[in-house]
């Protein structure tokens, strides 16, 4: 990644203590140790290029390129460096990471104002957490059903196999949840012909749309779903942002099903394979990254109106008429 023209982000918190310099961000914190006592006074923010990497050598003790190179990429990548404007296109991996950053600060605003997030912590109903479930496992059991349209694109040799592994590890991971419904009084055989709610056939059209358009909007738009909503996020995180571990009625052995799809992705390190497609691309007009974080805003709205369809359907669900009571209801096949 080649930053040409970079400078401390605005609102950067900057901190020295003897030898030990830290960038914080809000959620955001790097800290590395000078070689010395850190000389002269902190960059503050819209440091030119020439005094920020002026300043990282006499802070890192070298002159070497590659050093500094690759400690402007680190902070690039926790959000505290970004590129003086105006230039007519940027590096495709720095966009990959200003996605990223977008997109976290887009779901924190969503779980903190979202309807189902306050039904659920507030202890929803068993149907709900049900719902919940179900419609995840209606996200999730075709995930690899975009795959055509993205590997239709012509891609680099590495892009396409990052593509084809990301492919092959989402697949099947729908059959992780499915038998699992019994413990829930639901058919298993029935939600497997069961068909998801509108708000979630739509979250799920984000991918399918994205994919037909590049492989870079594909890219943007599994941010959503991949990616941690903060780097410290892990599948083990109980918060209360954390859905899983707001499902309290739900019994043990269903919730580490859904789990064990989460604990794969973070195996393979689906959170970061956005960024690595995206560091593909190349430099990045103007216009098309506007239309990637426009990719990111939709698909990430499209999740909200997923998880209040969620808590609108399943607070009048009744059980007792099965799973495939939308399909009735609708006239919608099995």
């Amino acid at each position: 990644m080649i930053i040409d023209e970079p400078r401390i982000k605005p609102g950067v918190f900057l901190s020295c203590e003897n030898s030990t310099v830290s960038f914080k961000n809000g959620p955001f914190e790097v800290s590395f140790e000078a070689r010395d006592k850190v000389p002269g006074e902190l960059p503050n923010p819209g440091t030119s290029s020439v005094n920020l990497r002026s300043w990282l050598y006499s802070v890192l003790g070298t002159d070497s390129p590659e050093a500094i190179a690759g400690f402007i990429q680190k902070l690039v990548a926790q959000g505290v460096i970004i590129e003086s404007a105006p230039l007519d296109a940027f590096d495709s991996e720095y966009v990959g990471y200003r996605l990223v950053d977008y997109y976290r600060i887009l779901i924190n605003r969503l779980l903190v104002k979202n309807p189902l997030m306050h039904t659920l912590q507030n202890g929803a109903h068993k149907n709900v957490q049900i719902g919940v479930l179900l419609e995840t496992y209606y996200m999730i059991r075709n995930a690899d059903w975009t795959a055509p349209a993205v590997l239709g694109h012509w891609l680099p040799e590495q892009q396409r196999k990052l593509l084809h592994e990301f492919f092959e590890e989402e697949s099947g991971h729908g059959e992780l949840l499915a038998d699992g419904f019994a413990s829930v009084g639901l058919d298993p055989d029935a939600v497997r012909k069961g068909v998801p709610q509108p708000e979630t056939l739509s979250y799920n059209l984000c991918f399918y749309t994205a994919a037909n358009l590049s492989p870079a909007h594909f890219a943007a738009s599994i941010i959503v779903p991949e990616v941690p909503q903060s780097p410290r996020a892990s599948v083990h995180d109980n918060s209360e942002s954390d859905i899983l571990s707001l499902l309290t009625d739900i019994p043990d052995d269903l919730i580490r099903c859904a789990r064990s799809h989460e604990e794969i992705d973070d195996d393979e390190d689906h959170g970061n394979l956005p960024v690595e497609l995206l560091a593909m691309e190349g430099a990045l007009s103007r216009d098309r990254i506007a239309s990637l974080f426009e990719i990111v805003h939709q698909t990430t709205v499209s999740l909200d109106w997923l998880f209040r369809g969620v808590e609108r359907h399943y607070s009048d669900w009744d059980q007792e008429v099965g799973v495939g009571w939308a399909n009735e209801a609708m006239g919608w096949p099995t």
